[in-house]
């Protein structure tokens, strides 16, 4: 089997479990931001910037400047990331973000009978453009468009999906709740087979600490193939002087723990200064090996 497998490794981890993973477009469902990963992708809540492209568009509406982030993901098996996210306000126009994504993996060609051929690239692209605005004087909606584009093995699928989300911060008790319901569309084709997007649906919560941290949880169901998860995560974070320095750690409860190995685990480290904020995730994934996310971003008038 080729690296080809390797972009949908996830799905096929999980497949191995119960016999479903049954969607197409898996690239939709990787989480990038190395903040969100290391407090488990517990981020329905939490997201309120640039970031919220790939957790919940109606986040964007905290920004108040515009903000950019780039982004690394060396995941499993020669499989890389790149993408960068950007998102700025319009006064009495809500906010808008753009997105890019691109998720590659060498590959090898092979004969029918076994001898080594040229080389290839699979690949997952996609483009995202996002819209929020503030309802009332708590709560925030968006919503998000994709564009999917994949190649394995020399063929082709393209696809498009949105991202409807919701936010409310400051409710009951000091805690800021979220929602949100990821790539509703149209099933992808590959080949003569078709599967439908991997739709996924989240609602959150948030808890800041005072100043100096947060404790978040999120409910996800992915309706298609049946899979249920649980994210916890939490976050420690005081300046020192100019830098402000991180602490991150979170867990996800769901299939994924047959798989061993402190799989589910995540850890996290993050460095502010000034405008400029580096974070920093690892994430243990069974025997497929580990995964390390880094993410730059740079927010405008801090």
């Amino acid at each position: 089997m080729g690296l080809a497998l390797a972009l949908a490794a996830g799905a096929a981890r999980l497949e191995a479990f119960d016999g479903s993973a049954s969607t197409g477009g898996q690239a939709l469902l990787m989480q990038l931001d190395a903040r969100a990963v290391g407090m488990g992708s517990a981020y329905t809540a939490v997201a309120g910037g640039a970031d919220a492209l790939d957790y919940n568009p109606a986040g964007m509406d905290q920004l108040r400047a515009g903000q950019a982030e780039a982004g690394h993901l060396a995941w499993i098996q020669g499989v890389d990331d790149e993408y960068i996210n950007t998102a700025f306000p319009i006064y009495g126009l809500g906010a808008w973000g753009l997105g890019l994504s691109y998720l590659y993996a060498q590959d090898q060609a092979y004969s029918d009978t076994g001898i080594p051929g040229g080389t290839f690239t699979d690949f997952s692209f996609s483009g995202k453009a996002a819209f929020s605005m503030q309802i009332g004087d708590t709560q925030n909606i968006g919503i998000e468009y994709k564009l999917l584009r994949e190649s394995y093995g020399g063929q082709f699928d393209m696809g498009s999906a949105f991202d409807l989300g919701w936010q409310w911060v400051g409710g009951p008790g000091g805690i800021d709740f979220g929602a949100a319901a990821q790539n509703l569309g149209t099933p992808v084709v590959m080949g003569t087979t078709y599967n439908p997007l991997p739709i996924s649906v989240k609602v959150g919560a948030v808890k800041h600490l005072s100043t100096w941290g947060l404790l978040s949880m999120d409910e996800e169901y992915q309706p298609f193939d049946s899979f249920n998860f649980v994210h916890f995560g939490g976050e420690i974070s005081e300046p020192v002087g100019p830098v402000t320095p991180a602490l991150r750690a979170g867990y996800i409860f769901g299939p994924q723990q047959a798989a061993g190995n402190l799989t589910g685990l995540s850890v996290g480290l993050g460095l502010g200064y000034g405008s400029w904020q580096l974070d920093y995730a690892y994430t243990p994934e069974g025997d497929l090996g580990l995964a390390q996310r880094l993410t730059l971003t740079y927010t405008l008038g801090d």
